[in-house]
């Protein structure tokens, strides 16, 4: 396999693959150009709300953007996908708002445009998100291209899993869904742990909190029991009341992990610990309904249910 041609090969990308990017990063990129475009239409507000999503999400793929603006209703009525990406790549190459890149075996491999693309902020793209977004501007302040955007293989891959789940929900709960924060930051006993996600349903003025931890099965060893280990303590104390105010029980824990022996094998760890509300899924699994996609650990029999949850029906 020399680049990626489709998001189906990236659970199984060798983690020595790198980022190729089609710009260089920089910090020359002249802000009253953004301003200025921003202003008299040339950037729009589509261009603003692409941006704020790459903000918060890191990275995505061409269909998964424009999925999102679909579910946002903010695409056009003949916007196309093909269409989407000619605007995008726009971003990339006149205004330096966008960066893109392609995931290779080596370094010095050329740009190819037939590989898989991954869309992500760059500079210009933070200058248009000051003012007409809700990010806090001590966030876009600390935000910075290079720091923001590179990163290992293997995290390109945990981000696109994530904002597939977070379609998924927004597709479901549209609007009701509140809350979903990519890479949360914990504290417990002033040790701070930085889960994959959590988010939020209201439905009838009622909160639901979950929280979401993906578990590749290069992982299980080096990094569930760590992962475990800090659910125990936020959900088994009264942690995680000062990050979920308005209902009486602790989050459930959704764990996502590569396939059903992995599924088993944390199962079986959580029951080693004080954490009551779980449910285990897997890849394949969640590509499907999520209503029937979360597995219920039996203990007495080891071994993991399917189940049916209503609250994930459509």
């Amino acid at each position: 396999m020399e680049t990626l041609r489709n998001a189906n090969e990236l659970k199984d990308i060798p983690s020595t693959y790198r980022q190729i990017f089609q710009n260089t990063f920089t910090n020359s990129i002249d802000k009253s150009k953004i301003v200025t475009a921003k202003y008299n239409g040339a950037l729009t507000d589509q261009d603003v709300a692409v941006s704020e999503f790459l903000f918060h999400f890191r990275f995505s793929t061409l269909e998964q953007i424009y999925k999102y603006l679909e579910l946002k209703n903010l695409l056009d009525v003949d916007d196309t996908i093909e269409l989407l990406k000619v605007r995008l790549d726009k971003l990339v190459k006149m205004y330096k708002v966008l960066n893109k890149f392609i995931l290779a075996p080596y370094d010095n491999m050329p740009y190819l445009s037939d590989s898989l693309e991954f869309y992500c902020l760059d500079l210009g793209g933070l200058f248009l998100l000051y003012n007409p977004t809700d990010i806090p501007d001590a966030d876009l302040l600390n935000w910075r291209p290079k720091n923001a955007n590179i990163h290992t293989a293997k995290a390109v891959y945990r981000d696109i899993r994530i904002v597939d789940f977070y379609l998924r929900l927004l597709d479901i709960f549209g609007d009701t869904l509140v809350g979903f924060e990519p890479y949360k930051r914990m504290t417990y006993d002033k040790v701070q742990t930085i889960v994959s996600f959590d988010f939020c349903v209201r439905r009838d003025d009622e909160s639901k909190y979950f929280i979401g931890e993906i578990i590749t099965d290069e992982e299980i060893i080096s990094r569930f029991a760590k992962s475990a280990d800090s659910m125990e303590q936020i959900v088994s104390t009264n942690a995680w009341r000062k990050y979920y105010l308005d209902v009486d029980k602790p989050p459930v824990i959704l764990y996502f992990v590569d396939d059903d022996d992995s599924a088993l094998e944390i199962a079986q760890g959580l029951a080693l610990r004080k954490i009551e509300r779980f449910r285990i899924t897997t890849v394949e699994r969640v590509e499907g309904d999520l209503s029937t996609a979360f597995m219920i650990y039996d203990k007495d029999a080891n071994e993991l249910k399917l189940g049916k949850s209503k609250f994930f029906e459509k």
